[in-house]
């Protein structure tokens, strides 16, 4: 929804963004003090952003339910850490076979996703066992 808002606003030069945050700012501004407000639209834009990264998640081309279900997992969790096509960023490289070497026993990945490990979330409270192993192997067989 938020890509799509971007898109149709035809948000992305810098005087686009300074505008939506301006009118994100004043909106506020009644309501709190300025660096709060400011805060906020500054929050509000980088979920523009992110939301627009969505769309270079790679598509499937397989007909895998569970895969399916591990990239829809993907982008709601991991995008915005390992980035839409698994290239990092904030977290670590997956794709181009990088995960399969980091890991070449799936059990390992799992484990490093349910219980986190070094500056990786643990997910074992978020997602089910079955939730897990479909983003695993999204970032195996999809990336």
């Amino acid at each position: 929804m938020a890509s799509q808002f971007v898109r149709e606003n035809h948000l992305g030069s810098p005087a686009d963004t300074k505008s939506l945050i301006s009118q994100l700012t004043g909106l506020i501004r009644p309501q709190a003090n300025g660096r709060l407000a400011g805060l906020l639209a500054a929050f509000c834009f980088a979920g523009f952003i992110m939301a627009g990264c969505v769309d270079d998640v790679p598509e499937l081309v397989s007909d895998d339910p569970v895969l399916q279900q591990g990239r829809d997992i993907y982008v709601a969790r991991c995008v915005s850490c390992h980035g839409a096509t698994g290239a990092g960023g904030l977290g670590t490289k997956l794709n181009d076979g990088e995960v399969t070497k980091k890991y070449p026993d799936i059990d390992d990945q799992i484990d490093v996703v349910t219980n986190g490990k070094n500056q990786m979330a643990a997910f074992k409270d978020s997602l089910t066992e079955s939730e897990i192993e479909a983003v695993v192997r999204y970032t195996r067989e999809g990336l």
